[in-house]
């Protein structure tokens, strides 16, 4: 995997508003996923990764990817987890890795 880019991330942010709304470094290497079409012993290194923002890219690549039946099974663990994390560039408030995991009812 790209791991320099893994580890360069600082937020979660789907875009980059300045210079020209650019596409972020975390959707950037989450489309590079998609296209590698991950196994899934290398989406569970992503989810078990101590580097917060390596769980927070393989829970996005769940939530694209999986359907609702099988979802429940990698994220039951996760639900109450109080790492925090950057979701926009610039700003200091964080949210908890459990907010992304969130499924819309």
């Amino acid at each position: 995997m790209c791991m320099s880019l893994l580890f360069s991330l600082l937020h979660t942010e789907p875009f980059v508003v300045k210079p020209q709304n650019t596409p972020s470094t975390a959707f950037c290497l989450l489309y590079s996923l998609f296209c590698m079409r991950l196994a899934e012993d290398q989406v569970e290194a992503l989810v078990l990764h101590d580097f917060v923002y390596a769980r927070a890219i393989g829970f996005l690549y769940l939530r694209y990817t999986m359907d609702g039946e099988t979802i429940w099974a990698w994220f039951k663990d996760y639900v109450d987890d109080p790492t925090p994390l950057k979701t926009k560039l610039g700003r200091s408030t964080c949210v908890y890795l459990c907010a992304i995991l969130c499924l819309p009812r």
